[in-house]
């Protein structure tokens, strides 16, 4: 109860606010749901800004589903998905973001002192893309910013929390690879030397599900967790679903409590209004003091 009543700092959005593909969707079309969803989070911030009395931002992203043809996502611009997304999101992310959003849909922006968000496309390499050179060492170059970005924090003393659509490696639910194998492998490979720091934590969507994985440096020396939150939109028998994570505002910015909320939809229909609640949290249903990679081990 007490970490419900904790102000927002800021909204991460994950992607996925198109239905699945259907063939007589237009770029047209994903420019409106790109506004439509950049419409709904300003909202979303003047309503957290008014209760807060202070500016709260939100990062977007885009998921697999955003894009026409439905799945294809060049490794650079231009692409009239990621042209709509920085064009739209110039409402929400700083200038300094805009431009790497629009050449290849990844940004870095900062979230706090000593706190930094680092936002990579894991889209590129999602196997059903066929937009991409898989035999590429690095498409786009989105591994060497990703370095540079990582690199750079660690040189600074900052901290990150790394956020992408599609998590590294398998499918939980159907056991299945997320991304084209080689592809996966350079990017795990590439993450591998920043978990010890300054990776603290990534948040992910794509899966619809509640879960999470362990990420470690190939030596063994440092892990960090990931994240996969559910959905406002559901796989068949969920339901509509947000997460919520509770951190500390000081440095190692360590994510204390993930709680889960739900729309109880067969209350929700009775009582004619949007009902949610509660359906765990990693400190009352588990016991665990905080949700660092060793808590979560």
């Amino acid at each position: 109860a007490a970490a419900e009543k904790k102000p927002v700092d800021f909204v991460l959005y994950t992607g996925d606010h198109t239905s699945f593909a259907d063939p007589r969707t237009s770029a047209a079309d994903t420019r409106f749901y790109v506004q439509n969803i950049t419409d709904a989070l300003v909202a979303l911030q003047r309503t957290l800004e008014k209760q807060q009395n202070r500016t709260v931002p939100a990062y977007p992203m885009l998921g697999n589903h955003d894009s026409y043809p439905a799945f294809q996502f060049p490794p650079r611009g231009p692409f009239h998905a990621y042209d709509s997304a920085a064009e739209c999101w110039a409402r929400l992310l700083p200038a300094s973001a805009l431009a790497t959003t629009k050449s290849g849909m990844y940004y870095t922006a900062l979230l706090r002192p000593g706190l930094r968000l680092v936002v990579f496309n894991s889209l590129v390499y999602y196997s059903h893309n066929k937009m991409v050179n898989t035999s590429d060492e690095d498409p786009g170059g989105h591994l060497a910013w990703l370095r540079t970005t990582l690199d750079r924090a660690r040189t600074q003393g900052e901290r990150v929390y790394l956020a992408s659509h599609i998590p590294p490696g398998y499918d939980e639910l159907d056991v299945q690879q997320q991304n084209h194998a080689e592809l996966n492998d350079r990017l795990v490979r590439a993450l591998a030397p920043y978990h010890a720091g300054p990776v603290v934590a990534g948040f992910y969507g794509h899966n619809h599900i509640n879960s999470f994985k362990i990420l470690r440096n190939r030596d063994g020396s440092g892990a960090s967790v990931g994240f996969l939150t559910s959905s406002v939109a559901p796989k068949p028998l969920e339901n509509p679903s947000m997460t919520k994570f509770v951190f500390d505002l000081d440095a190692p910015f360590t994510v204390r409590e993930r709680i889960n909320y739900y729309i109880d939809i067969a209350e929700s229909n009775a009582q004619g209004r949007v009902v949610w609640k509660t359906s765990y949290s990693t400190k009352d249903s588990y016991g665990l003091a905080d949700c660092s990679a060793a808590s979560m081990q």
